[in-house]
């Protein structure tokens, strides 16, 4: 959905810069976050490529499922492993972060401290796709236990961390999925494909 999204966008700037139209600048904004996205979960799933466990799983991107008719939940990543299922939502945000409370937020900061963006607080966002799967899980009668983590995959300074969720970089994703449980639980490679 992202790169329709960004065809769409393209196409538009296209046509709204031939007619100088006053909302170029706004197209371009919202063009240049959807790419910048899209490379950052590239990046994850070329990360993710590389990783062998001794355990079966599966990865999907950018997946909508529909969470009740007209509302769907997108997730950029979806590992399903034989006991659980872990969104990754990855942010492709570079420079000085902050995360900020009352209203949830992240910023981004200059040298001196001074806000120069801010964005929707990522651990919210992921904590409402983890609600609306696990929510999607239990109309079909699926159990399984559901968590998830913001990854970051540009160069960063946090210098004020969230209280209230998982942030990590990268690589951190390996050291993650090793925490899978073994034993007699879970799910098979044919369960996981299923």
């Amino acid at each position: 959905m992202s790169r329709l999204n960004a065809h769409a966008l393209e196409r538009l700037l296209l046509r709204a810069g031939q007619a100088n139209h006053f909302k170029s600048e706004d197209i371009e904004k919202r063009l240049y976050a959807i790419k910048a996205g899209l490379a950052g979960e590239q990046k994850a799933l070329e990360y993710m490529k590389k990783l062998e466990f001794p355990f079966p799983f599966r990865v999907l991107w950018d997946i909508r499922l529909q969470v009740s008719p007209g509302q769907f939940v997108q997730i950029d990543l979806l590992v399903i492993t034989p006991t659980r299922m872990i969104i990754y939502e990855v942010k492709n945000i570079a420079g000085r972060l902050r995360f900020e409370e009352s209203p949830s937020r992240l910023d981004k900061v200059d040298l001196n401290r001074m806000i120069t963006d801010s964005y929707e607080c990522p651990v919210l966002q992921l904590e409402d796709e983890m609600a609306d799967l696990r929510y999607w899980l239990s109309c079909r009668n699926i159990p399984c236990f559901v968590e998830g983590a913001v990854v970051m995959t540009a160069n960063i300074v946090v210098d004020k961390p969230s209280r209230n969720g998982r942030v990590f970089r990268l690589r951190e994703i390996r050291r993650h999925l090793q925490e899978e449980r073994r034993g007699m639980a879970g799910r098979d490679e044919k369960e996981l494909d299923d």
